[in-house]
C-alpha cells in the first residue's frame, strides 16, 4: 500500500471501497497510520500489556467516524436501494472504520487469547495460534528459520582433522 493505486486495488479487492474508487497520498497516510496503531495494539494484546492511548484513540476515532448505516440511492434500473457506497471523500473513513471494526472484535473476541506474534527475527505479522506448536505466521516464516539453524549448526560444528589441516 505504498502508493494511492496500491492503496486503492487493496481497498477494492476486499471489497472496502466501490470499484471506481480513487484515494490521494492523503489518504494513504491515514491508512499507513491505522495500520501502525492497529500494529501497536496487536503488540500490546500479545504480550499482555496495557496498550498505548494513542493507539486506542486512533483506533476508537476510525470506529466514530462515520455512520455504519447505508445510504439511500436511486436507480433507474432498480429504483430505491440501500448502497454502502459513500461519497468519494468518505471512502477511506468507511474503509477505516471497517478495519478498525474488525480490529476491535479480535480484540475482545474469543479469538484474543490465542493472538501471538510470529516467532521468526525478521516478521512483524500476528497469527492466531491454533496449535500449541505453531511458532510462525506462515510455512515460509518456519523455513526461514529452520534453514538459519541449520546454516548455523553446520557452520559451528567442529572441523574434522582433515579439513583442519587442508587450511
Amino acid at each position: 500500500m505504498d502508493t494511492p493505486v496500491d492503496a486503492t486495488e487493496w481497498l477494492i479487492e476486499r471489497n472496502l471501497a466501490p470499484a471506481d474508487a480513487q484515494l490521494w497520498d492523503v489518504c494513504v497516510n491515514r491508512l499507513h497510520n491505522l495500520r501502525a496503531h492497529t500494529r501497536a495494539l496487536l503488540a500490546a494484546r500479545a504480550d499482555d500489556q496495557a496498550p498505548s492511548d494513542t493507539a486506542l484513540q486512533a483506533v476508537n476515532e476510525a470506529l466514530t467516524r462515520v455512520p455504519s448505516v447505508s445510504l439511500l440511492r436511486w436507480s433507474d434500473d432498480e429504483g430505491l436501494q440501500r448502497s454502502a457506497e459513500h461519497p468519494a471523500t468518505q471512502v477511506v473513513e468507511h474503509a477505516m472504520a471497517s478495519l478498525a471494526a474488525d480490529l476491535a472484535d479480535l480484540l475482545t473476541g474469543s479469538d484474543a487469547e490465542i493472538l501471538s506474534a510470529c516467532s521468526a527475527p525478521s516478521c512483524n505479522r500476528y497469527m492466531l495460534r491454533t496449535h500449541a506448536r505453531r511458532h510462525w505466521c506462515s510455512t515460509r516464516c518456519g523455513d526461514r528459520v529452520r534453514a538459519a539453524r541449520a546454516y548455523a549448526r553446520r557452520n559451528t560444528a567442529p572441523r574434522s582433522k582433515e579439513t583442519a589441516a587442508a587450511n
